[in-house]
């Protein structure tokens, strides 16, 4: 699939995508161990989640789960602008100048979460998420 360089995935999206060529695969390979693919899974007896868990044929649970990640930068953006958040509440998000904050700018600021999107969609999806903790 060609996709055009202001098109950013989600990581939601891009672990069902993954998903489904890994069920695909399975069916077509019946040789293999692998049963199917499960996303945004918890764990028993814990409440982490995994993004991806491929289970074996024989049903005996998960044999391979894994996390997707944001690239260092950004990641570490998304980190300081939470920290702003914890520090000034709701108020050091809706700050106007919280994209120059000494924290954020060296984490790498706006050019690090422009490989999301659009800052401001990337700066409300993380205030959906720390009001939904």
């Amino acid at each position: 699939m060609v996709r055009s360089d202001s098109i950013r995935m989600h990581e939601l999206t891009f672990c069902a995508q993954v998903k489904s060529w890994c069920d695909d695969l399975f069916r077509q390979h019946p040789e293999w161990p692998f049963d199917r693919a499960e996303i945004e899974e918890r764990g028993r007896g814990n409440n982490k989640r995994a993004d991806l868990r491929i289970y074996d044929r024989d049903h005996q649970g998960p044999i391979l789960s894994g996390e997707a990640k944001m690239p260092g930068p950004t990641a570490a953006t998304v980190k300081a602008l939470a920290a702003q958040f914890a520090r000034a509440g709701t108020d050091g998000l809706e700050n106007r100048e919280v994209f120059q904050t000494p924290e954020v700018v060296q984490a790498g600021g706006l050019a690090a979460l422009k490989t999301l999107g659009k800052p401001r969609e990337v700066l409300m999806e993380t205030k959906k998420r720390m009001f939904a903790a």
